[in-house]
């Protein structure tokens, strides 16, 4: 009832909330590889939208970042969203070319010039240029932004760097607890306490760890959070550097 109350009592705040750059990145991130097809069907997202909200108003970082999985119930919504705003294109595409002679707008005279200059090209079928423009921009995205897989087929770990991680892992006692950033974690198993770095003040502090092992290619020490995480790790005398390696670096808790 308080959050339903603040929305609408106090608009400017919720919009500022609303309106980070963070926040805007995100919105355009998850419209751009449907190439902000929603837009034209703002009816058929509805679905979407009250996840949508709650991931924009939030002051979780996790939940408005492309990377999280925060995002599967918005994303049905918004393709559904996008297969109508095509058609609704589409059926505009339509409309113009067979408005003719004087019956012809300005805007229907401007797009019968531009789609004789296109004449040829690939977008004279429009929806095979919608489709070609999509996938480029979902690939240029999800490359960029380092999609799992993607990171998987391009930064493949090479031996050096698997011995590595396995020599400054065997530095951390199986009984204490660690932080560790997220592809390095699964190699850490099993451990009783295991907590992700960079933590977010949802997450509990890392003082309760006593070793943090990171991996300074991880996607996550790119955004304001893992920065500040990093900085806190290596620039203060409560972490001590055991071991850095192969872009890895092991820190223990000072004072154990």
């Amino acid at each position: 009832g308080e959050i339903i109350t603040t929305i609408v009592t106090e608009p400017i705040r919720v919009f500022g909330i609303i309106t980070t750059t963070p926040k805007l990145t995100y919105l355009a991130l998850m419209l751009l590889p449907l190439l902000f097809l929603p837009l034209l069907a703002p009816d058929a997202a509805l679905p979407a939208l009250p996840i949508l909200a709650m991931n924009v108003l939030t002051n979780r970082p996790f939940q408005y970042t492309v990377r999280e999985q925060y995002q599967t119930l918005v994303i049905p919504g918004l393709i559904i969203a996008a297969i109508i705003g095509a058609g609704r294109l589409w059926r505009w595409w339509e409309c113009m070319s067979e408005q003719s002679g004087t019956n012809q707008t300005r805007v229907a005279r401007l797009f019968v010039v531009l789609r004789q200059r296109l004449n040829g090209s690939l977008f004279k079928h429009p929806l095979l240029a919608i489709v070609s423009i999509m996938l480029l921009a979902t690939i240029v995205t999800n490359v960029a932004y380092r999609n799992p897989v993607a990171t998987t087929l391009l930064y493949r770990d090479n031996p050096a760097r698997i011995a590595a991680m396995r020599e400054l892992a065997a530095m951390i006692p199986a009984d204490a607890p660690l932080a560790a950033t997220s592809f390095l974690a699964p190699n850490m198993m099993p451990r009783r306490q295991i907590y992700y770095f960079p933590n977010s003040p949802s997450f509990p502090p890392l003082e309760r760890a006593e070793y943090v092992f990171i991996d300074t290619r991880a996607a996550a020490l790119d955004t304001d959070l893992g920065r500040a995480a990093m900085a806190k790790v290596s620039n203060t005398t409560q972490w001590q550097l055991l071991a850095a390696k192969q872009d890895l670096m092991l820190f223990r808790r000072v004072g154990l």
